[in-house]
């Protein structure tokens, strides 16, 4: 259930919602890319930024940083 400003939306409503937006646009299909990180690293630059920008800032830290280097400056950044 969401809540928003106190009101509960009731599960049957956001299944009546989820239904009209399949029937609209088809099942949504997900295809996982296997990169966890990448995925939490998105997540966090796209908080503030557009999806193009986030994608472009993502790509240069991979430039600049291996993996296991970027592993562990997110989590030190995580962790401040």
């Amino acid at each position: 259930m969401t809540t928003t400003e106190g009101a509960i939306t009731p599960p049957a409503q956001l299944e009546q919602v989820y239904g009209l937006l399949t029937i609209a646009y088809g099942m949504p299909t997900w295809i996982p890319d296997h990169d966890p990180l990448g995925g939490l690293v998105g997540t966090i630059l796209s908080q503030h930024t557009s999806d193009i920008n986030s994608g472009r800032a993502y790509q240069k830290l991979v430039e600049v940083l291996p993996t296991e280097e970027l592993a562990v400056y997110v989590y030190v950044q995580l962790s401040i």
